[in-house]
């Protein structure tokens, strides 16, 4: 391990990673087992990274990165968020700052940071000419995601920012708008089965463990049903080819083994073969969920499980937004979110998406599951 040969910061416009510009780095020449700064003028973003240039022979590794704002000292911003935005449909956010000084702040300008593409429309002034000492001053916005669009669902950073005085400026820490999940939203409908009749000849069922055999399918009056006396595991490839980077998979719960076993599982997502699918996990016997992503047989890093609990009718979701996926469950009226993961350039292209289809697994000790229903929606 040694210090970088060189080393750029880069900051995601929405679209693409672009160098931040204006950066001054202290050292100029990067110094190992050190503090290493970079400078650069203000700028809104979701996401920085940093790029290195490896030295010969060897790997470069980071203890820690921290990012900070310009701030005044004697003022404070604050965020909070009320309710959901969607698409035309937006939530309210509130700012205040407050005068933590002894004189008064003049030339108070509030602002406020969303991400790319969403627009935040003041509800009267962002301005004061004046906030007294232990004043405050409070702007509501209202806070939409681009409107025509399927919004990408799961919580969103925004981050208010107030000049005063002229060249003074305080930042509030980020708070998250939440996006909820629409289905409709993704306009452009992909695979819809509801199993009334028997479509079995659509699907190809891909065994991924060698140590579990594929279940025993039967398909029709409104389930697929999978099961067997011993270990089964099978992923159901449908007929609909995922076609777009931004899209939703969903399946509706039908039936559980309610052995006990380890094993009593549902899968929702994309799958290409017995060695690559994208997928979200329900395990009944535990009443969690997860996150599997596995590329050319091997697993990528997708820690963390949530609690869940699911019954017959309510409906499971794996939702796609390039390089990110979400999973949801509708239960009780409402979708919630699970978990999300970063999977990478794993469906960004259509080049990496060939061959991925609209699918789901059943997974079991032994009995029978089922799904009702698989739904996949894009938004192109």
């Amino acid at each position: 391990m040694k210090a970088p040969a060189s080393y750029r910061l880069e900051f995601w416009d929405g679209a693409a990673w672009r160098e931040v510009p204006g950066q001054t780095r202290t050292p100029e020449r990067p110094a190992g087992a050190a503090l290493n700064r970079v400078t650069f003028p203000a700028l809104t973003t979701t996401r920085i990274r940093l790029v290195f240039g490896n030295p010969p022979g060897a790997y470069v590794g980071v203890t820690e990165l921290q990012a900070w704002s310009p701030a005044a000292g004697d003022a404070t911003v604050d965020v909070t968020v009320s309710g959901q935005a969607r698409s035309g449909d937006p939530a309210e956010v509130t700012t205040t700052f407050v005068n933590r000084g002894r004189t008064p702040a003049t030339r108070v300008t509030a602002s406020l940071a969303v991400p790319p593409g969403w627009s935040a429309e003041p509800v009267g002034s962002p301005k004061a000419h004046v906030v007294r000492p232990g004043g405050e001053f409070a702007v509501r916005w209202r806070v939409a995601p681009p409107a025509g669009t399927a919004p990408s669902p799961g919580a969103h950073p925004v981050r208010a920012a107030v000049e005063f005085d002229g060249s003074a400026r305080a930042v509030s820490p980020y708070a998250q708008g939440t996006v909820g999940l629409d289905p409709d939203a993704y306009g452009k409908g992909e695979a819809d089965d509801d199993f009334a009749a028997d479509t079995s000849a659509g699907y190809t069922l891909y065994k991924p463990e060698g140590g579990e055999a594929l279940p025993a399918v039967t398909v029709g009056g409104g389930r697929f049903a999978g099961g067997g006396a011993q270990p089964f595991f099978g992923l159901a490839a449908g007929p609909a080819a995922l076609s777009s980077a931004d899209a939703i998979s969903v399946v509706t719960a039908g039936e559980f083994a309610g052995t006990g076993s380890p094993e009593d599982s549902v899968f929702v997502g994309w799958v290409k073969d017995a060695g690559t699918y994208v997928t979200a996990w329900y395990n009944n016997t535990r009443k969690q969920s997860g996150i599997n992503v596995r590329v050319g047989g091997r697993f990528l890093d997708t820690p963390g499980d949530a609690p869940l609990t699911l019954k017959p009718g309510d409906r499971f979701a794996l939702a796609l937004s390039g390089d990110t996926i979400t999973s949801f469950a509708y239960t009780g009226g409402q979708w919630r979110p699970l978990r999300t993961a970063d999977i990478g350039g794993t469906l960004a292209t259509p080049q990496a998406r060939e061959g991925f289809r609209y699918g789901f697994g059943l997974r079991g000790t032994s009995g029978t599951i089922a799904v009702a229903g698989l739904e996949g929606r894009s938004s192109s």
